[in-house]
């Protein structure tokens, strides 16, 4: 049986960078959920670089990494 699992941003960890030029770069921690159950205690981090196009943003890179299993 597989768990459904959401990330939840702790927001004291985001950070965003400007690129100049072409957009930003995002970075932060997530904690892991069971949908299920609501226990949350499994984490990792992450990266994303945004490009700025028009008069909107895309994101062109996502980077999950450094998890921590949910038990």
């Amino acid at each position: 049986m597989t768990s459904k699992i959401r990330a939840s941003l702790i927001a004291s960890t985001l950070k965003i960078y400007p690129i100049k030029g072409y957009g930003a770069i995002e970075e932060g921690e997530h904690r892991f959920c069971q949908i299920s159950t609501g226990k949350c205690n499994g984490m990792g981090k992450f990266l994303m670089v945004w490009r700025h196009a028009g008069d909107g943003w895309q994101l062109t890179r996502a980077v999950s990494y450094d998890h921590h299993p949910i038990d």
